[in-house]
């Protein structure tokens, strides 16, 4: 870990992960050619407190790094599951999609999920398509 991380800890990051990280934060990505790295220190420099999806049972030791750093409060909200939806409308896509999985044999279809906020690239899905 970084020299700034007081305790051991296995998390680390892959040097191609950094990377991928580093020129999606870094690209001037925002109106008035902001990138959204210093868009984000702004923002947490004006704010009172930092509210994140994350809860002390998981990451203890990482809320009270990131309170020692900012020197502000930092208010876990606990991993708010999204809503879910009360009716389910049979859509053609999903029609289309439910025929083709019933046609396949058992257990030969592996469901792969990354969640709403991660966006792989093309080469990630082409790396996991092929296996």
């Amino acid at each position: 870990p970084p020299k700034w991380v007081p305790f051991e800890t296995p998390v680390a990051f892959k040097l191609y992960e950094c990377r991928d990280i580093f020129k999606g934060i870094m690209a001037e990505t925002t109106e008035g050619n902001i990138p959204d790295v210093d868009r984000m220190a702004g923002v947490i420099s004006g704010s009172d407190a930092i509210i994140l999806r994350s809860c002390y049972e998981y990451e203890a030791k990482w809320i009270e790094l990131l309170q020692d750093l900012h020197q502000k409060p930092v208010i876990p909200v606990g991993v708010l599951p999204p809503k879910l939806e009360e009716k389910y409308e049979d859509t053609d896509t999903w029609l289309s999609i439910k025929a083709w999985l019933d046609s396949q044999k058992t257990k030969s279809v592996v469901h792969v999920s990354f969640g709403s906020e991660a966006k792989p690239s093309q080469t990630e899905l082409n790396e996991i398509a092929l296996g």
